[in-house]
């Protein structure tokens, strides 16, 4: 039973809301799902942590509503900038406590961790409840991880357990982390739910969050990491790529072939079972044996991988057809082995060009500038309206040619390099608009187009509730 106040539901409801499974015939997810569509993330969010949810039922239903708005910095010292909007529930904006919500990018200032104030901002990361952003010191010859907002699971490196949220950028750290950085690059920095992976320039990977499902391929058990895990096996092995899901990790190594590791509850691992696996494992598999694999985009609980072919393959859960058309009223434990995407909605002579996962959806970009989209269309992630082809790639219509997109949870972004247009959930803003709500169909987003003449988006983290931008240094020309 949950006993919800005025002050949780102020978005939605004047008054007190006794909810129990009893009184709707819910289950505890579809109580939760009810919620998230009164009153958003932020909400549910809160309950989560007052209500001391698991973990796994944090996964699903993670993010007052009270709207800031702010400018724009027009400011240029030099060096990349970093913008965040959405919620800001435990200071994940990193813009401190008081600023609860965020239309309008706001600029966020990066502490130096030396005199010369020369820390360039290189990578951004979203969790569900968190933001990390990578830097480098010029001077000390050494990247810099700063981080904010939910630390409850290890999400942010420090305090062991003692520091449950960080409201204020902070620069993470730890001895171990100091001599690994010394004299590197960060390549990639990417998060799951609560568990995140930094891979550096000499092929170290670094693991840090959550660890119950095995997710950071340590073969010792803990359930969380605070100092990040040095995973040898896959440095040794080379990788190319490495992406994260829920409670599992799919690398991709410089060979072409894939390795998994973690939860497997939906074969997400690949290996035709629901076996967990602590370790870095090859996936061996028929369909993936003779190919080689050029980009990986791992989902919550499902995959979507590219070969050089121009071959689209999935596989894992598919209770919302995001690998093929599921039958109506499948169950929750829906799941399929490695299969090929049908792509016949594709030109004979259409090239992909990037692939990219979010919650229950993939999308697929063409050198023709075409976006596709498949999966769930709850919040509307496929953005093609109301109607749409269930299990099937749906072509996106735009008026622009796509040239990249960026995709978390149940929200995308896409644009030509001037333009840029997003659909799916807006419900705490983080897709910068000033109407929270399901937007089916692609919108302009206009307050992008005016950060983005400013000072250039490179880069775009989207998590449930909250967004990050990286911007270059230099204002582009007017256009």
């Amino acid at each position: 039973m949950l006993l919800l106040s005025k002050s949780h539901l102020t978005a939605a409801v004047s008054r007190p809301i006794l909810l129990t499974k009893a009184n709707f015939n819910l289950s505890k997810s579809s109580l939760y799902n009810t919620l998230f569509t009164l009153c958003g993330n932020d909400v549910v969010e809160s309950l989560t942590s007052n209500y001391n949810l698991s973990q796994n039922q944090r996964y699903f239903y993670s993010t007052t509503t009270t709207t800031t708005t702010t400018t724009i910095s027009n400011t240029n010292d030099g060096k990349n900038k970093v913008f965040s909007w959405g919620s800001g529930l435990n200071g994940k904006l990193c813009h401190g406590l008081e600023e609860k919500k965020i239309v309008i990018p706001k600029e966020i200032q990066i502490p130096n961790n030396s005199d010369s104030g020369n820390n360039n901002p290189t990578h951004i990361t979203t969790g569900t409840t968190y933001s990390i952003i990578a830097a480098f010191d010029n001077v000390n010859n050494t990247p810099v991880l700063y981080g904010c907002g939910d630390n409850r699971d290890a999400q942010l490196i420090v305090g062991n357990g003692k520091i449950h949220s960080i409201a204020d950028l902070e620069i993470l750290s730890t001895k171990n982390t100091v001599q690994l950085f010394k004299d590197k690059h960060i390549v990639d920095l990417v998060s799951g739910t609560y568990h995140n992976v930094c891979r550096l320039d000499d092929g170290t990977c670094l693991f840090w969050g959550t660890s119950n499902s095995g997710q950071l391929g340590n073969p010792v058990y803990s359930r969380v990491q605070f100092d990040p895990y040095d995973n040898k096996l896959l440095s040794e092995i080379g990788i190319k790529k490495i992406g994260c899901g829920t409670t599992f990790t799919l690398a991709l190594s410089n060979q072409g072939q894939l390795y998994s590791f973690g939860s497997s509850s939906f074969n997400e691992l690949g290996n035709g079972d629901c076996f967990n696996e602590r370790v870095p494992k090859k996936i061996n598999n028929p369909l993936l044996d003779q190919r080689k694999i050029v980009d990986i985009a791992p989902g919550f609980f499902h995959n979507m991988v590219l070969d050089d072919q121009n071959t689209l393959l999935v596989w894992g859960r598919n209770q919302e057809s995001q690998c093929f058309p599921a039958e109506d009223g499948i169950g929750k434990g829906s799941f399929c082995d490695v299969q090929i995407l049908d792509t016949s909605i594709l030109e004979s002579d259409e090239k992909i060009v990037k692939i990219g996962s979010s919650s229950f959806n993939s999308y697929v970009l063409t050198d023709k500038g075409f976006i596709y989209s498949i999966g769930s269309n709850e919040q509307g992630q496929l953005g093609v309206g109301k109607s749409f082809e269930k299990g099937r790639l749906n072509k996106v219509n735009l008026p622009i040619s796509v040239k990249t997109f960026y995709t978390g949870f149940k929200s995308i972004i896409v644009t030509d390099g001037e333009r840029f247009f997003g659909w799916g959930s807006n419900f705490d803003h983080q897709l910068s608009l000033e109407t929270r709500c399901v937007y089916f169909d692609p919108v302009e987003l206009q307050n992008l187009n005016d950060l983005n003449k400013k000072f250039k988006i490179q880069n775009i983290s989207i998590s449930m509730s909250h967004t990050l931008s990286i911007n270059s240094p230099s204002q582009s020309p007017s256009s």
